[in-house]
């Protein structure tokens, strides 16, 4: 086998890597990289110099702590429907209810 020269890196959008496959010029590598892409990935292709030297030392690496896109949008949710209670509340406080 042929000793892979590149590394794909795949993203969040929040910049963290997530996925690493060597490029192996197979169609593995291809499936690899192709169902990162379909879960929103953004690839990145490094030398493995550069991957091993510089991208496995960020911070984060492999490890995200970022809230998903979707907890994000379940977290707005649940904030909106507190502020509305809220101002229900002091609506019905202003008329004199309960």
């Amino acid at each position: 086998m042929k000793k892979p020269t590149h590394v794909y890196v795949g993203r969040k959008p929040c910049g963290c890597a997530v996925m690493v496959t060597y490029d192996l010029g197979d169609k593995e590598t291809a499936k690899e990289v192709s169902n990162a892409i379909k879960k929103g990935l953004t690839i990145d292709r490094y030398s493995r110099d550069v991957y091993r030297n510089t991208v496995s030392n960020e911070p984060g690496f492999m490890d995200c702590r970022h809230v998903s896109d979707g907890m994000m949008l379940l977290t707005m949710i649940e904030n909106a429907d507190d502020w509305i209670r809220s101002g229900e509340q002091v609506a019905l406080d202003a008329a004199g209810g309960k």
